[in-house]
């Protein structure tokens, strides 16, 4: 008899079949947790954004219109800047809205989550799988968040972090 040393065809290919099989399902549960994580990035620097709009106001009387205005710095966490109210952030984009707005008579700070890194407004806001608002504590609804999803994906993760 010879002494058999290595695997057979089938038994590799039976291998790389569960391997595929496991990979398939982890990838997906992979990228919502990183998608997931960055939100959560991306709501602390939300919750930062309105205390510096918090200090501004007890200063001023008013919120601030440009994050210029704002003793905070984005700039290594959001290097993009687009204009002195919008950021792009890894995974996601940060747009300042305050004042009040005419149409909602409100004043609040928004952070728009978009699918990976984009490079443009109108790229994440075609792109966009959920809103999340932060009220400013002097609006019509004081230190609520909302949690909005777009997509079923969005919908998930607004799930996910409540």
């Amino acid at each position: 008899m010879r002494n058999k040393k290595g695997f057979t065809l089938i038994e590799l290919l039976v291998a790389v079949l569960i391997i595929g099989i496991l990979a398939a399902i982890a990838l997906p549960q992979y990228k919502k947790a990183v998608d997931k994580t960055r939100l959560m990035n991306l709501v602390q620097l939300a919750y930062s954004l309105r205390n510096a709009q918090e200090h501004y106001y007890l200063i001023h009387g008013d919120y601030a219109v440009s994050f210029a205005d704002l003793d905070i710095d984005f700039s290594k966490v959001c290097p993009v800047k687009l204009d002195d109210s919008y950021l792009l952030c890894n995974g996601g984009a940060f747009d300042n809205l305050s004042g009040v707005i005419p149409s909602l008579g409100v004043n609040y700070a928004a952070i728009e989550f978009c699918p990976g890194h984009s490079d443009t407004r109108s790229n994440c806001v075609n792109n966009m799988d959920l809103h999340f608002v932060i009220w400013f504590k002097n609006s019509s609804n004081p230190n609520k968040t909302e949690c909005n999803g777009i997509t079923n994906y969005g919908k998930e993760l607004c799930e996910s972090v409540k």
